[in-house]
């Protein structure tokens, strides 16, 4: 009975937990592009408005 209550229980989680590592994904890759665009800003103010080639 007990393990019965425990697995729907942990049924009525596993959505919410999905859901909240689909979000944290999401901010890391939002922090990621941020950092891209920053680095990509800096270099381009120390290089005359050039784009790294490659």
């Amino acid at each position: 009975m007990v393990i019965a209550i425990i697995s729907i229980l942990a049924s009525l989680l596993m959505p919410a937990l999905k859901a909240a590592r689909d979000k944290a994904r999401q901010i890391a890759c939002m922090n990621n592009m941020k950092q891209i665009g920053l680095a990509l800003h800096l270099y381009m103010q120390d290089n005359d408005d050039y784009t790294p080639s490659g």
